[in-house]
């Protein structure tokens, strides 16, 4: 499971994703306090200083107790239990498993065909018709090639695919922008 500072950067961004999120057990999430809690950030520092960065953490959740609408969470502290609402969507940042990505295509792909997308989407110069023919000047390479450079994780490559399939948008390496960009 990707953690990192950039895939956690590139779900943030991603909004039309973060609206999907269902939370569910087994979800990966980073509690993020960063701007959400309705005070100014002079104020923040006056009740937390420079310590709020401790706020943040990656967290999954583990199990739904018995009481209805809530959750528990594991992280490096222990286990907690939260109610969940959209309040908790709005303070967390869903950190999508590779399966979630896929099951995002599965309305519009057949399994074979997002393996074959996602083959296409790494490596669109091998299946270019034009990558051969010295008249046409073919950019698949250099995209293809630009893609693997800025992608360093299955979870950031798949999060890219979904991102172009559905909501016709690429990571331009801070933020999701239209493809047209």
């Amino acid at each position: 499971m990707d953690t990192t500072e950039k895939y956690i950067k590139m779900c943030e961004s991603a909004k039309e994703i973060q609206k999907l999120w269902k939370p569910d057990i087994g979800d990966w999430f980073l509690s993020d306090f960063r701007g959400t809690t309705g005070f100014s950030e002079d104020l923040e520092k006056q009740m937390w200083g420079n310590d709020k960065e401790k706020w943040e953490k990656i967290q999954c959740l583990t199990h739904k107790p018995s009481i209805k609408d809530y959750v528990t969470i594991s992280d490096s502290d222990g286990a907690h239990i939260y109610k969940m609402n959209e309040f908790f969507k709005h303070r967390h940042v869903w950190l999508p498993r590779q399966d979630q990505l896929q099951d995002m295509l599965k309305d519009t792909n057949t399994m074979g065909a997002i393996i074959q997308g996602l083959h296409w989407f790494y490596d669109p110069e091998h299946f270019c018709p034009d990558a051969d023919d010295e008249y046409r000047a073919c950019k698949c390479s250099s995209i293809g090639i630009e893609r693997r450079k800025m992608l360093n994780s299955i979870e950031q490559f798949t999060l890219a695919f979904v991102m172009d399939e559905l909501y016709d948008k690429k990571w331009d390496g801070s933020d999701w922008i239209n493809k047209e960009n």
